[in-house]
């Protein structure tokens, strides 16, 4: 009895110590995570020790995270000057450069890097992303690959580097390297959405529907995942599930047109074509750039035995893409079905 009244006494002694701190005490852990305080540090660093480069890049962090561009640039810089062998500072100073898409500047920052220390894993992934943004994509696997080359290879370089080998049509790569990243991220949903395109792609459908359904598993409001599985139902003339999926999609991302183009082919093919006309619509009105759906809506209008609009749609086609022959031909098409319409 008397030990958990000496220990009741003991915790509200505590618990009154604690209320007699100083302001300054209470909030000393709030005040040294603020971005002030920590640019009192850097500047403290930096006076004590001049020539030393690492406090400008701490600093230089430190504006950054206050959106003080310029400031983070100079002290970049400043790093730089100190020592024109430090490859953090390059990293640093083009990684910004390319967040304010200076984009030839930040290619350079990384080509000194990977001279000053080959072995920098995060200079290869960085010039990569470079790449990736200005479309040159062969680049952008070099240098993933190049990343993957070095010791502790991360599920961050395979999805980048999948990401670019499906950019140029290398699917088989872009499958192995997605392979890799649901085996060192078994919980990432996005990487098995990229798998399963990758597959479908490969027109391996069985495993393609595998890995979306995977991926819906893991996150079931994943659109794409759901648009992914509905091509692959519609590769396996499973129309109503096709539709369904597509239909599932597009509640969640009403914006996402291949779901609609998905959807409207399967109308198609049970020769629903008012609804075809309907999806093909909306696919041209939220993408008017893409050549294909004038002539899915061609299709539908034929269908509908709307001639003069099909072939409206046909000559669209056509003066998007003159030289085409293929559209060329189906406008030819149509104008024969209009003659003979007439007679």
């Amino acid at each position: 009895m008397k030990t958990k009244r000496h220990f009741a006494i003991c915790l509200l002694l505590a618990l009154c110590a604690l209320t007699w701190l100083p302001a300054d005490v209470h909030g000393a852990t709030r005040y040294h995570n603020t971005d002030d305080d920590r640019l009192r540090e850097a500047d403290k660093l930096i006076a004590s020790n001049p020539r030393s480069p690492e406090p400008y890049v701490q600093r230089g962090l430190v504006f950054e995270s206050m959106r003080r561009f310029t400031d983070a640039l100079r002290d970049y810089s400043l790093a730089i000057d100190k020592d024109n062998r430090n490859a953090p500072a390059y990293v640093r100073r083009a990684a910004l450069a390319a967040r304010m898409r200076l984009f030839k500047d930040a290619l350079a920052d990384y080509d000194k890097a990977t001279e000053v220390d080959p072995k920098s894993q995060e200079a290869y992934l960085g010039r990569a992303g470079v790449y990736e943004k200005l479309e040159k994509y062969h680049s952008a696997v070099a240098d993933y690959t190049q990343a993957l080359s070095l010791p502790s290879p991360s599920a961050e370089a395979h999805m980048g580097r999948g990401k670019c080998r499906q950019k140029i049509a290398d699917y088989a790569g872009a499958e192995r390297d997605f392979l890799e990243v649901t085996k060192l991220d078994a919980e990432n949903p996005h990487a098995f959405e990229a798998l399963g395109r990758s597959q479908l792609s490969l027109k391996k459908l069985d495993a393609a529907m595998k890995s979306f359904s995977k991926a819906l598993e893991l996150y079931p409001y994943n659109p794409e995942a759901f648009e992914g599985r509905a091509e692959v139902h519609l590769a396996q003339g499973k129309t109503k599930e096709a539709i369904d999926d597509a239909g599932r999609t597009l509640l969640i991302a009403p914006y996402l047109v291949p779901a609609f183009v998905t959807r409207g082919l399967a109308y198609e093919k049970i020769k629903d074509y008012p609804r075809m006309e309907i999806d093909f619509s909306e696919a041209i009105r939220l993408d008017p750039g893409d050549v294909a759906n004038y002539l899915h809506r061609a299709r539908a209008y034929i269908g509908l035995e709307k001639l003069d609009k099909a072939r409206k749609d046909a000559l669209t086609a056509v003066k998007l893409r003159p030289k085409n022959q293929e559209y060329r031909f189906f406008l030819m098409k149509i104008d024969e079905m209009i003659k003979a319409a007439s007679r």
